[in-house]
C-alpha cells in the first residue's frame, strides 16, 4: 500500500523452465511480479 491507502494485487514469479541463468547471470537475484 502506498500512503493513499490503495494496494495491488501481484503473482510472484516462480520458475516454469531452468536454464541456467541462476548460474550465468552478472544480476544479484531475479525477482518476479505479474500485475493482475
Amino acid at each position: 500500500p502506498n500512503s493513499k491507502g490503495e494496494s495491488i494485487t501481484t503473482t510472484f514469479g516462480c520458475t516454469v523452465r531452468e536454464t541456467n541463468l541462476f548460474y550465468t547471470q552478472a544480476a544479484n537475484g531475479i525477482f518476479g511480479l505479474a500485475p493482475h
